[in-house]
């Protein structure tokens, strides 16, 4: 009894390291355990010799120089229903793990199909962490939109992050540009306490919690990229925007973000007197890349003047602990 069931083990064994084991494709952290932040005992190269073990929770145990370890299955060929081939997406638009993307191969995708006007690549700006400033791709999917780490991860968590790991999964709402994300945190652990707003030329992550705002800009497409790459799709129909600026004088300036702006052909102002029937001609006067700041002239024989300014501009700096207000409300047509 005890012959046969060995032989039964034996046969088993063999299937499983048959034909139908999964190849790997892209190399791959092997990790002790199957947490995703567990120490890592070898890089293992692409289209390694490994024996698989068993497939449970996303990971594959397998055997490699004489150890045991666990490599995530996004690392692995995907093979279709019927055992062969692979089902990763030509488009590269689908939400499957099996498409590493890199920094260039999302840009090559971006050149070779499309991009839409929330895509690109962002980097995290003014962390309170120094030693963590992810850059992120903005990826568009069959259900929404994949953030995809680039680099940046914070020194101690560095390991748990290779190229092309999901930062982040985002399912759109009822109000345009507002996702609700499946966020992981440094140490590879999940979180859904936040939101995520998209603008023109960056997206904030709000969380729900006491955390502070963090706040990601556009670094790709260049503004002038998206604007060629605009008026080439449509005709030279000239893409149109919508951000928020403050008077800050009675004839006519007013200050706004950089980005808002950044790369326009034409500037048009409403809202004067709360009357938003009517635009007025605008130009940049000043501009400051590195504050994100534009200053702009009301340029229009139509223009007057502003009503008086209900607040004066304060010329020394801020001191420690003193109360800041941001105000704006963009999305009014």
């Amino acid at each position: 009894m005890k012959a046969i069931y060995f032989l039964l083990f034996c046969v088993l064994s063999l299937y499983a390291a048959g034909q139908n084991s999964p190849r790997l494709v892209y190399e791959a952290p092997m990790r002790k355990s199957d947490h995703p932040i567990s120490e890592i005992i070898y890089k293992v190269p692409a289209s390694a010799n490994l024996k698989i073990i068993s497939h449970e929770g996303g990971y594959y145990k397998v055997e490699y120089r004489g150890q045991i370890g666990y490599i995530n299955e996004m690392f692995f060929e995907k093979k279709s229903a019927s055992g062969t081939g692979s089902s990763s997406s030509t488009t590269g638009r689908s939400s499957n793990n099996n498409q590493r993307w890199n920094e260039q191969r999302l840009k090559s995708h971006w050149t070779n199909t499309s991009i839409d006007q929330i895509e690109g690549i962002y980097e995290a700006v003014g962390r309170a962490n120094s030693l963590s400033r992810y850059k992120l791709g903005f990826l568009k999917t069959t259900n929404g939109y994949n953030l995809i780490y680039l680099s940046g991860a914070p020194r101690e968590n560095a390991q748990s992050w290779s190229v092309g790991d999901i930062k982040a999964t985002l399912t759109p709402t009822a109000t345009p540009n507002l996702f609700r994300p499946r966020w992981y945190m440094a140490d590879k652990t999940i979180s859904e306490n936040l939101y995520i707003v998209v603008d023109q030329g960056y997206f904030k992550v709000i969380w729900s919690d006491s955390r502070v705002e963090e706040m990601y800009i556009k670094l790709y497409p260049a503004a002038s990229d998206q604007r060629n790459r605009a008026q080439s799709s449509s005709g030279n129909e000239p893409r149109t925007g919508s951000g928020t600026g403050f008077a800050i004088s009675t004839t006519g300036h007013i200050v706004t973000n950089l980005h808002v702006i950044d790369g326009a052909n034409k500037i048009k102002i409403r809202g004067i007197n709360n009357n938003f029937s009517i635009t007025y001609n605008a130009r940049v006067l000043l501009s400051d890349r590195n504050n994100d700041l534009a200053l702009l002239q009301i340029d229009d024989p139509r223009f007057s003047s502003f009503p008086p300014i209900p607040f004066q501009i304060k010329e020394n700096l801020a001191e420690v602990g003193e109360n800041v207000f941001v105000l704006g409300y963009p999305l009014r047509r």
